[in-house]
């Protein structure tokens, strides 16, 4: 399933321009591009500084999901 699921996201982030991306999920992105056999906590491990699993698995989640408006706000919500 974790196989699966990295080949999945690296899929996804193969797609995106890393250069335009904020820093931090810029690491995330070249993390899992460059070692798409870890597991989530493992690439958590490999950042600088070291993250947690739930902060990279939020950042994947951010990379991988639905495109947001420019500022990064969902569109439905009340404001």
């Amino acid at each position: 399933r974790q196989g699966v699921a990295a080949r999945m996201q690296a899929a996804a982030i193969a797609g995106l321009d890393l250069d335009a991306l904020h820093p931090d999920l810029r690491e995330v992105a070249e993390l899992r591009l460059g070692h798409p056999d870890l597991s989530l906590a493992e690439l958590g491990r490999a950042a600088r500084p070291p993250l947690s699993k739930a902060t990279v698995a939020g950042r994947m989640r951010r990379l991988t999901g639905p495109a947001t408006p420019a500022g990064g706000r969902r569109s439905g919500g009340s404001s």
